[in-house]
């Protein structure tokens, strides 16, 4: 395929890219520390860009930014905490 210019790459499953020995090798893993499990291993930047660097990061838990975005949204701390007593949120 490299020989004729057509662009392709492997397919992997999560189980074959943690068992790269290649990536293993070059660091490729980073470790990001997880609120409830402690600290996972991820695989690491596809590629690197100077203008934008890429950033290790977990998803957000359930509900973790919910005040932040009402807040942003207009709601005052108290709507939010009536919110959450009615479990709307």
């Amino acid at each position: 395929a490299q020989d004729i210019g057509y662009p392709c790459g492997a397919i992997n499953t999560m189980a074959d890219v943690f068992a790269d020995p290649n990536l293993a090798a070059h660091n490729y893993f980073v470790t990001v520390d997880h609120p409830v499990v402690g600290p996972l291993q991820y695989p690491g930047a596809p590629f690197m860009m100077e203008a934008t660097p890429w950033r290790a990061g977990r998803a957000p838990l359930l509900g973790e930014h919910t005040h932040a975005v009402l807040a942003k949204l207009g709601y005052s701390d108290e709507q939010v905490a009536r919110l959450r007593e009615q479990g709307v949120i």
